[in-house]
């Protein structure tokens, strides 16, 4: 009996063994190794009560946080790419564009006088320095968003951020966001950052806000998705979404 039952769980076995082998070959299957960081995106705007065929002017505010699952010191963020939903509209058509770098001709501020009837945006980041033997310490600072011009379905914005002590330096980040046809997502943003304090530095938080009229959108679907992929210098991806509601004008009345 006991022999018999031996066979029995062993053909059952087998016949699991040749069960997955066949639905691996189906179904090609992708193992990723644990995450090192993770990465959380956020993408929402106001109003939410939109024509349901016509774009209205919005909002925008695009975040991201970033953190090691350990506790320790997350590594650079170099890219964020951003794909978003097809049913927003953006226009920068007939405001002034202003460049990147020109903050040494004005003070050492959030801002750059020289651009402020380009700017089109603001917001804050939060970056974490870790000197070599030293505690890693956290600084945050403001961040001005400016509109750089649109080409060729191309629009490009720059950031513009400075961080105090201990970090004590302003940086450039150039935002550029063009046209594409990606299913539900019609807009694709490639966000760049560059080396903060010499590579010591690595951001944790990034929030910007679009004034109203940058961004338009509708509601036909009852809400707008969006979607990031995060780079980091270590080598590691980490993709997150957001879904905003929405609801149409004519169903709130």
């Amino acid at each position: 009996m006991r022999r018999y039952l031996i066979s029995i769980l062993s053909l059952a076995a087998a016949l699991v063994a040749l069960a997955g082998a066949a639905f691996a070959a189906a179904l090609p299957v992708v193992i990723e190794p644990p995450g090192a960081v993770e990465a959380r995106f956020r993408a929402g705007y106001a109003p939410t009560v939109l024509p349901a065929h016509r774009t209205k002017p919005i909002t925008l505010a695009l975040s991201e946080r970033i953190a090691s699952p350990k506790g320790d010191h997350p590594p650079a963020l170099q890219e964020l790419q951003v794909s978003l939903d097809r049913h927003l509209g953006l226009s920068v058509e007939g405001l002034p564009r202003c460049g990147p770098r020109l903050h040494t001709r004005g003070p050492r501020t959030g801002t750059l006088p020289l651009c402020e009837d380009a700017k089109v945006g603001s917001g804050t980041i939060e970056v974490e320095v870790a000197f070599p033997e030293q505690q890693p310490v956290r600084a945050s600072g403001r961040v001005s968003v400016y509109n750089g011009g649109s080409s060729d379905g191309r629009t490009m914005f720059w950031l513009y951020g400075l961080i105090p002590a201990p970090v004590a330096g302003t940086f450039d980040i150039p935002f550029e966001i063009r046209r594409g046809s990606q299913g539900i997502y019609g807009w694709k943003g490639v966000l760049k950052v560059p080396t903060i304090a010499n590579g010591a530095a690595s951001a944790t938080e990034l929030r910007i806000r679009f004034r109203k009229g940058i961004f338009s959108a509708s509601c036909p679907t009852g809400k707008s998705q969006a979607q990031a992929v995060s780079r980091f210098a270590d080598g590691t991806t980490s993709r997150s979404s957001a879904i905003q509601t929405c609801r149409t004008a004519t169903a709130s009345r």
